[in-house]
């Protein structure tokens, strides 16, 4: 996706709406034919992919890293993260680098799709049946213009085990 979210380099403020219901920038973005969004305020960039360094022992939803700008930066492999069905050569690959509590990690995602706002309202927690070993990285499900959207917990998603948040790509 080439113009406004490729350039991104910080993200915007968050609107308020006039209603009681708070209203929540997402980033969209496609992987394995499904719709999903992260909170965009802590989306520090996106990017083409690029070759990835695999690193030995590192675990198996893990890409390997990149030097971006002179930082490394793991990458993230959702579809095995997730357990999603593994398709080669769809769409517009890039990279979503997200910098959260003092950790920087990206995802490798098929096609980001667009910046949506949705209310608060419009946001239902996982249903209980999802929360399980897969399910966990799931935050909820967000409405929005008929689709439905699956809201990932990044934090959760770009955790390694045996490793705390902080002590892994810390800025």
């Amino acid at each position: 996706m080439d113009g406004p979210a490729e350039a991104m380099t910080a993200a915007p403020s968050r609107p308020q709406s006039s209603s009681a219901a708070k209203e929540i920038e997402f980033l969209g973005f496609l992987l394995a034919g499904e719709e999903y969004v992260v909170d965009i305020m802590a989306i520090q960039e996106i990017t083409r992919a690029v070759e990835v360094t695999r690193i030995p022992r590192m675990p198996q939803y893990m890409s390997g890293i990149i030097t971006l700008r002179g930082t490394i930066i793991p990458i993230f492999d959702l579809r095995k993260r997730l357990n999603l069905r593994s398709e080669a050569g769809n769409g517009d690959p890039r990279f979503i680098v997200a910098s959260f509590d003092g950790v920087v990690a990206g995802i490798v995602v098929d096609r980001v799709t667009d910046v949506v706002r949705i209310q608060s309202d419009r946001i239902e927690p996982a249903p209980c049946n999802l929360i399980d070993r897969e399910g966990q990285f799931i935050k909820g499900i967000g409405y929005y213009m008929g689709r439905m959207l699956i809201l990932l917990d990044y934090k959760k998603a770009l955790a390694v085990e045996g490793l705390g948040e902080t002590e892994f790509a810390k800025e």
